[in-house]
């Protein structure tokens, strides 16, 4: 059975973690979530998921001072460098997408933020790739193996779910 970290803020524990659990199951994989604030080790686990909105990306970045510019905190870029290092697939569900994926801007992943987010048109200055997406869908970017999804709770949740657990 794969193991697969799943980081989530507290607040979205109890919701969103129990929709995730539910799907690594039926995935047969099984999940240990953490809040972003709390440290582990990449080596523990086959794969990463990481779910975020627009609370997240202000606490885990300095997008509030820097823009679509942000760093990603030296935690969470250490933690997403380390998975991606070991080749081990993340799944990032909503604005995760882009905090991933700036941390992987060398890389020029490809990633969704959905069809109508208006950060869209500034990810090009970032060297991040971008797909219009619908909510019940998903991107996978298989050299970076990096899988994104717009929405949290949706079939795009599950279908990328399936395929994060199949490459790990």
């Amino acid at each position: 059975m794969k193991k697969i970290a799943l980081l989530t803020s507290k607040l979205d524990k109890q919701n969103i973690s129990a929709h995730l659990y539910t799907l690594l199951a039926e995935s047969k994989a099984c999940a240990v979530a953490f809040d972003f604030d709390q440290t582990f080790n990449p080596e523990d686990f086959d794969a990463l998921v990481i779910q975020g909105d627009l609370d997240q990306l202000k606490k885990m970045t300095s997008y509030d001072a820097d823009g679509i510019f942000f760093e990603v905190q030296e935690s969470l870029k250490t933690l997403i460098l380390k998975f991606h290092q070991q080749s081990k697939p993340i799944g990032a569900i909503g604005l995760a997408s882009i905090i991933v994926a700036q941390v992987l801007k060398k890389s020029k992943p490809l990633i969704t933020l959905g069809e109508t987010s208006d950060l869209i048109p500034q990810l090009s200055k970032l060297n991040i790739q971008h797909e219009a997406c619908p909510s019940n869908d998903y991107i996978a970017d298989r050299d970076c193996k990096l899988l994104s999804t717009p929405h949290s709770v949706s079939t795009g949740v599950r279908l990328m779910i399936k395929e994060l657990v199949e490459m790990a």
